[in-house]
């Protein structure tokens, strides 16, 4: 007698899966100390539709760091650490969203109110920068006037 088996669905990959990282656990951690591929900033552009120059700089990435990446192919832990800081406010943008790519792209670049007027690409170059933009779009998700 055989035994009923469900179809087994693809996964619908995620936006990190697009982007090739990892949310969390051991594979991320082997990644950012591998050094991300500069695939991973490109694909982050692609994905906003923002350069990789202002995606660089918005990570403090000179433009002469950025192309002694490009050729090497690769970034360091320091700079991987920063790539993932900055996907995840724009991810979060994107779900604030529901997708919509030019809303969340032209909301990462305008001055907001909650940020003290900054805009939140000028505030992912530190960990409590990116906690303070990630807890904006928190309070604006549940409808906390900022």
């Amino acid at each position: 007698m055989r035994h009923y088996q469900p179809d087994q669905a693809a996964p619908v990959p995620t936006p990190w899966d697009r982007l090739g990282i990892p949310v969390s656990g051991p594979e991320l951690i082997t990644q950012l100390h591998q050094g991300f591929s500069i695939k991973t900033l490109q694909a982050l552009s692609q994905l906003i539709e923002i350069d990789t120059q202002t995606l660089g700089k918005a990570i403090s990435l000179t433009p002469t760091t950025l192309i002694r990446r490009f050729r090497a192919g690769r970034f360091n832990t320091v700079e991987s650490d920063s790539i993932f800081r900055l996907a995840s406010v724009i991810l979060t943008a994107l779900e604030l969203f529901e997708g919509d790519r030019l809303s969340a792209k032209t909301w990462l670049q305008a001055p907001q109110i909650g940020l003290g007027g900054r805009k939140p690409l000028d505030l992912v170059s530190t960990q409590v920068e990116a906690n303070s933009i990630l807890r904006l779009i928190g309070q604006i998700e549940q409808g906390v006037s900022c």
